[in-house]
């Protein structure tokens, strides 16, 4: 059941986002008054007289208060904000920003100052940009998911804030035009994606179809692109539809019997690495291959099909990747005999448990390696090696090069 809370009890949760962010917050009553604020370290806006003036725009009495709703400015500044409603009555809004997604280098801003006629701003603008909190549009999705379950007690989806924001924000067209898009996009061959066959891909995942996964996002350039879910930004509208793709897709090989902490791992990488590319093309391949790669694991995994004991022994060495995993451990878990357990791994697995635990740690460090910035020595220490000589000779046993070798070869791809 959702809590129904009152402005006035919300200066706790305002405090709590502010100290652990570092993000500015505001909270206004249903006047439009700014109640209490937490912005010490904040500079002002230099184009407004007041922060009064920057908070009004924001202050939207008919926003939906069952998912945060997010807007960014003129001037590239992103905020979200929580409407307060109890089951009577509006009570008000909290309003937390402005935040950028990723850095504005010289020549964007230069570029915006241009075209608001602001050059002779520059100076200023540039100290305050510098000034203002850059966290990546996925984490500041989870700050508003946070934030929100601490007023209401909800829990939200990532994906579908996405959505319901771009609803939203449609429904701001004027209905009159609505014709006047339909009949720009037929022009210019922008439909959104059919359904069926955004249903087929997340099938041909969820069975491990490679081939047929390849297919339907092959026929998507012909059928159309999903939509656009961001105004401002062609490379934003690909990170955003590549997020909602790749979190589909998790979903999907999780139904396909991918283990969800394995499925769920991935998801955090791939979409933590989509935030470093910029263009389109770039983004919309990383997500091609993600998908690939979720189809190819669900394909592997439902190729093996093992006993009860053996799949408790693959879950167990899983979930303690960064532990010393000995024998004694895997059989007191199974209730087994070790010599018996060891038999009965290597008939059904066909190698030993203890070159199974080697080859799953190595396949761990080659995502620690692709994905993270941690150093060999690092990766070395927390999947429990003996010694980079050990484990340098043991990644090379099951890839065929050098753990440094293989992160030279992966930073010029």
């Amino acid at each position: 059941m959702m809590n129904h809370p009152h402005i006035d009890e919300m200066d706790y949760v305002c405090n709590m986002i502010y100290t652990t962010f570092d993000l500015p917050v505001y909270a206004m009553n249903a006047n439009g008054e700014l109640l209490f604020e937490q912005s010490a370290a904040y500079i002002h806006h230099p184009m407004y007289f007041s922060e009064m003036e920057m908070l009004k725009p924001l202050f939207v009495t008919d926003d939906p208060h069952h998912f945060p709703v997010f807007r960014t400015t003129m001037f590239l500044e992103n905020f979200f904000s929580i409407t307060l409603r109890t089951e009577r009555a509006f009570q008000g809004i909290i309003i937390v920003g402005p935040v950028l997604y990723s850095t504005l280098h010289e020549e964007s801003l230069t570029g915006m100052l241009n075209e608001l006629q602001l050059t002779n701003e520059k100076k200023r603008m540039s100290e305050y940009f510098e000034a203002l909190p850059v966290i990546n549009q996925l984490k500041v999705i989870s700050i508003s998911k946070l934030m929100h379950y601490m007023i209401y007690k909800m829990k939200l989806d990532t994906v579908e804030i996405l959505r319901q924001n771009e609803l939203l924000h449609t429904k701001a067209i004027e209905i009159e035009h609505l014709h006047v898009h339909i009949s720009g996009s037929g022009q210019q061959h922008r439909f959104h994606a059919n359904s069926i066959l955004e249903k087929k891909i997340y099938q041909s995942i969820a069975k491990g179809r490679k081939e047929e996964l390849t297919a339907a996002l092959t026929a998507y350039p012909e059928k159309g692109i999903f939509g656009k879910l961001s105004r401002t930004s062609s490379s934003r509208n690909s990170k955003n539809l590549a997020i909602a793709a790749i979190t589909l897709g998790t979903r999907a090989a999780v139904q396909g019997g991918l283990h969800p902490e394995i499925a769920y791992t991935l998801s955090d990488l791939y979409i933590q690495n989509l935030e470093e590319l910029k263009d389109s093309r770039s983004i919309t391949q990383f997500a091609n291959s993600a998908l690939h790669d979720f189809a190819e694991r669900v394909l592997k995994h439902r190729e093996q099909k093992y006993s009860k004991p053996i799949n408790a022994c693959k879950n167990y060495i899983f979930s303690h990747l960064y532990d010393e995993i000995k024998l004694a451990d895997l059989a007191e878990m199974t209730v087994m005999n070790p010599s018996y357990l060891s038999a009965l791994f290597k008939k059904e697995v066909g190698t030993t448990i203890s070159e199974y635990i080697q080859r799953t740690k190595i396949e761990e460090a080659k995502s620690l390696i692709d994905y993270t910035t941690y150093t060999l020595s690092d990766i070395c220490t927390l999947l429990n090696f003996h010694d980079q000589s050990h484990f340098t000779k043991t990644f090379k046993k099951f890839v065929g090069l050098t753990p440094g070798e293989y992160k030279n070869r992966t930073e010029r791809l």
